[in-house]
């Protein structure tokens, strides 16, 4: 059991980073969603889009969709307003344990999002994460989350700045030959097959 001097953060040695400078600079954050409990909606920069599609999306020849947003402006990321009239789809792999038989299962999902000038990670929003039923562990660094009333655990990223990053970059060999990562295939996939 830790003492109440081991729980009290040492602020002096603390270096603290902001989100917006991440995109280049942490490689692991062009591998998923950074998971942001305070933001109110999925968003990404361009920036982000552009290596998530290099290093994830183009060696596995999957794709991604743009969809129109109109006259919507989003508050809160870069400190201020900006306006976004795009919106982007992307194929991922979420891969985790089962809670009730400690197997291995790949997830196919979508991750839909309005896209932002800038540097801007991909920022997976507190009502996903809440549609997701996510429960995220400190300790362990890791969320579990609710797939066909299944608690699967995956492990995330943390960063060194000190983020929770979930990769996505994690596809499987088998599901990808059937085809589950082709766009509005994810839903049709039955889970935990081991397909």
């Amino acid at each position: 059991m830790k003492s109440v001097n081991e729980c009290v953060l040492n602020q002096e040695n603390t270096k603290v980073i902001g989100f917006l400078g991440l995109v280049g600079k942490e490689p692991d954050v062009a591998r998923g969603l950074l998971v942001d409990t305070g933001a109110s909606i999925n968003v990404h920069g361009i920036n982000w889009f552009e290596q998530f599609t290099k290093i994830v999306l183009q060696p596995w020849k999957l794709w991604s969709s743009d969809f129109t947003i109109k006259g919507a402006s989003i508050t809160g990321v870069e400190g201020r307003s900006v306006g976004t009239n795009l919106g982007q789809s992307v194929p991922g792999n979420i891969s985790g344990i089962t809670t009730k038989s400690g197997k291995k299962v790949n997830i196919p999902i979508t991750f839909t999002s309005q896209q932002i000038k800038g540097n801007a990670p991909a920022l997976l929003g507190l009502p996903a994460l809440i549609q997701m039923g996510a429960i995220i562990n400190n300790r362990t660094h890791s969320m579990t989350i609710e797939v066909e009333g299944e608690d699967i655990v995956v492990q995330l990223i943390h960063t060194r700045s000190g983020h929770y990053v979930l990769p996505l970059d994690e596809f499987d060999e088998k599901k990808l030959k059937s085809r589950a990562y082709e766009q509005g295939r994810e839903k049709d996939v039955p889970f935990c097959k081991g397909r």
